[in-house]
């Protein structure tokens, strides 16, 4: 048996969130995930051949999911059949 007394209250010192969905570019569907954490965020696309990959936000359906999170907020309440519609001169401030 081992015993010990807590000193002080655990707390959260770093926490990472990451969020995983698929976009439907006229039927061309693409997997993403955007990771957020206390230093920035990072959004990565799945690739069947090379898996995970971190965008490189040139293409401009990557750049249209990266800008609705920025724009629409958490993926949290992004829903099945929700049409996403993103203005060019947005897109452009996430290119």
């Amino acid at each position: 048996m081992a015993s010990f007394k807590v000193v002080g209250n655990p707390r959260i010192v770093y926490q990472q969130t990451t969020w995983e969905g698929v976009a439907d570019f006229n039927g061309e569907l693409i997997k993403w995930r955007h990771a957020e954490d206390d230093n920035g965020d990072e959004f990565i696309i799945f690739d069947e051949e090379d898996g995970w990959n971190t965008s490189d936000l040139i293409d401009p359906r990557h750049i249209a999911i990266y800008a609705a999170i920025g724009e629409y907020g958490n993926p949290e309440d992004w829903e099945p059949g929700d049409d996403m519609e993103i203005d060019d001169e947005v897109i452009e401030d996430y290119s």
